[in-house]
């Protein structure tokens, strides 16, 4: 019985000299505690992570089409009926009886590092057409009609630097393994997911 009578004179007499630091580190804790909390598990929070297997061997040019949708957009986009729709580029139009397609180009739209993407961005590999970037407008001058055309321009674009490549949506380049000249791994992320 007089550990817990000493236990008490103790504590009584800390309290009494010291109640106003005691009750200033309950209402700091109180005040802090969920902000800190908050902070560490959004810090902690793991992203979701998706696992998606390929068989064969790929290089960058030739990663799968769903790869490059997801690092990067193209002039237009095809949505899941089949409808073309714009994604760089804002609008086109079609002239000389379906030979010439012209694309302007959305403002303001920026590469992942931040950089502007410029007309001069642009590029596709068309053996059959002739490509005339414009100010703000891509056109292309194709030999034949090809009705078809926009939805062949929703093959996204890059930009590459020495390390990686860039693209203009959601998920980054962030890993890339390779085995010789094929790529043996991919690992691209956004804010909420990773895809390896």
């Amino acid at each position: 019985m007089t550990f817990f009578r000493k236990t008490y004179w103790y504590a009584s007499a800390f309290f009494k000299k010291r109640w106003k630091l005691v009750l200033g580190v309950v209402f700091v804790s109180i005040v802090l505690f969920p902000t800190v909390l908050g902070g560490l598990i959004t810090f902690l929070r793991l992203k979701k992570t998706t696992f998606i297997g390929r068989i064969g061997s790929v290089s960058l040019a030739t990663l799968p089409r769903d790869i490059q949708e997801k690092m990067s957009d193209g002039l237009t986009r095809v949505d899941e009926r089949g409808v073309v729709l714009p994604a760089l580029a804002e609008r086109w139009s079609v002239e000389d009886g379906g030979k010439t397609y012209r694309f302007i180009l959305k403002q303001r739209v920026s590469w992942q590092d931040g950089k502007e993407v410029k007309v001069e961005d642009i590029k596709y590999n068309f053996s059959d057409a002739q490509i005339i970037p414009t100010q703000n407008e891509v056109i292309f001058k194709l030999k034949d009609a090809f009705v078809p055309f926009p939805a062949v321009v929703s093959q996204p674009v890059f930009r590459q630097n020495k390390s990686r490549v860039i693209g203009t949506g959601e998920f980054r380049m962030v890993k890339i393994k390779k085995e010789g000249a094929n790529i043996s791994e991919v690992q691209l992320e956004s804010s909420r997911e990773k895809i390896v």
